[in-house]
């Protein structure tokens, strides 16, 4: 690779001809940049402008970078995209336009086209339409989708398929999609299911067809963290599916956990705010959706459908104001536990599987984050009848006092501890009662009790793997 001078870190697509007056056609001059950027081990900047192309820009390994909304690229025509392959390829810091009214179905209809890529960025991107999908990523892996904001995209906003794996969407905000805002999607016809994928930290609000967060098909999937609000076609606000009618593959090993969804379902599709579908031979299962908070679906808070389904934990969930029963389960769903959902809905919906007296006290109109509902704790046994000593401060230099044990036990605790550790304090007792030893003999410290402590909170299934220096280790 051709060592980068610090004085020229990049090309910009001016120098090539490029004329940012919203009119003329770029493309040639554009990839010129971008081929000579590739060469010689360069960047490639859009400065402020409306650069239209008519046809598609290609970044094999090589970096593309604008000067915020202000540097557009603008796509006219029927094929569209940035795409994005080879190793290390990334755009950042621009807004990509369309001259699109229409769905596209290609996928060089899409605004960026991430194929055979490793290693790749899309980050800071402004997307306010498009032809096909906003970001399509195939066969593609390590790449972070992330600070990116795309409003009405005339298919998926971010649409993950075709074997990719191991991409973090992070931080992404998602307005208006007519499809899926954020989509995990495995069809049998690839070959390989998608997989080891983290969604975390975004916002998919007013989806004006196809549900907010999904995943249909796939393994090891995260969501996690995300705000979803608002679904006009009446879909689900986070969908668990394996369809027959796409011929996908099943789903296996994925956690929904403290998100909040607000605002969707729908009487007309029957589907839940959050739902786990599946009435394919490829069975859904090892699902867990857990401590998210469900508000104001039209139908149930969390459904979980279809004999395809055969394993399933509904644990800890908040669910509020929904049309129906705050967790339903049919169509024959197998393995199914539930435990520890709040109900704060008016009135008797879904009270099979309220918790009357919540631990955390989580209210029942939530302000806008996520509540965690843990499931209900049982009853404390009654206190044992012998209580055991707590360790005694021995003062110097006189022996150190020792707790009279309860009358049922004869027993004497000395604790005395050994320089340079700093003596412990001693754990409040109800009254105790004082009794000074009579010259007792040197007693070993008994074993202090060792602080289980906090284990590490992973994300499913992806192991230790780093993002390529993205700031998420998981």
């Amino acid at each position: 690779m051709t060592a980068r001078n610090p004085a020229q870190a990049y090309v910009s697509i001016t120098d090539f001809g490029a004329v940012g007056d919203g009119k003329t056609d770029n493309r040639a001059a554009i990839q010129n940049a971008i081929d000579t950027a590739k060469a010689k081990g360069l960047d490639v900047r859009v400065p402020e402008g409306t650069f239209i192309h008519n046809g598609t820009l290609k970044l094999n390994g090589v970096d593309m970078t604008g000067a915020g909304d202000k540097s557009v690229l603008k796509a006219v025509g029927k094929d569209q995209a940035v795409i994005l392959t080879g190793d290390g390829a990334s755009l950042t810091n621009l807004a990509l336009d369309s001259d699109a009214t229409t769905r596209g179905t290609a996928g060089t209809t899409a605004k960026v086209l991430v194929k055979d890529a490793s290693a790749f960025t899309i980050d800071g991107i402004k997307i306010a339409n498009s032809h096909g999908a906003g970001i399509l990523v195939q066969n593609s892996g390590w790449g972070r989708i992330s600070d990116n904001r795309i409003d009405s995209t005339n298919a998926d906003s971010i649409h993950m398929t075709n074997g990719t794996h191991h991409v973090l969407v992070q931080g992404n905000r998602i307005s208006h999609a007519e499809d899926d805002g954020i989509a995990v999607v495995s069809y049998n016809k690839w070959g390989s299911p998608t997989k080891d994928i983290v969604i975390s930290g975004n916002t998919v609000t007013d989806n004006e067809w196809g549900r907010n967060i999904s995943t249909v098909g796939g393994e090891n999937v995260t969501i996690i963290h995300n705000t979803v609000d608002g679904n006009h076609g009446g879909k689900a606000g986070i969908y668990i599916a394996g369809e027959t009618s796409y011929d996908t593959f099943g789903v296996r090993n994925v956690l929904v956990e403290n998100n909040l969804v607000k605002n969707t379902g729908g009487t007309n599709t029957g589907h839940g705010g959050i739902m786990v579908f599946n009435k394919s031979a490829h069975v859904t299962d090892d699902v867990t959706v857990r401590d998210n908070a469900v508000v104001g679906s039209a139908k149930n808070g969390i459904l979980v459908l279809g004999q395809g389904v055969v394993g399933a934990d509904i644990l800890g969930n908040m669910v509020s104001k929904s049309g129906g029963d705050a967790v339903a389960t049919m169509g024959g769903a197998k393995n199914v536990t539930i435990s520890g959902t709040y109900d704060g809905a008016t009135g008797d919906a879904g009270a099979a599987f309220a918790t009357p007296q919540h631990p955390h006290g989580i209210p029942a109109d939530p302000s806008g984050t996520a509540a965690s509902a843990p499931a209900p704790q049982p009853a404390p046994l009654p206190p044992a009848p012998v209580v055991a000593p707590a360790p005694v401060v021995a003062p110097a230099p006189a022996p150190a006092p020792v707790v009279a044990p309860a009358p049922v036990v004869e027993q004497t605790l000395v604790f005395t501890p050994a320089a340079p550790v700093p003596a412990p304090v001693p754990a409040p007792m109800p009254d105790p009662v004082w009794t000074p030893a009579a010259e007792p003999a040197p007693v070993a410290p008994a074993p202090l009790p060792v602080d289980a402590g906090f284990g590490d909170i992973g994300l499913v299934g992806l192991g230790a793997f780093d993002f390529g220096g993205f700031g998420a280790s998981v």
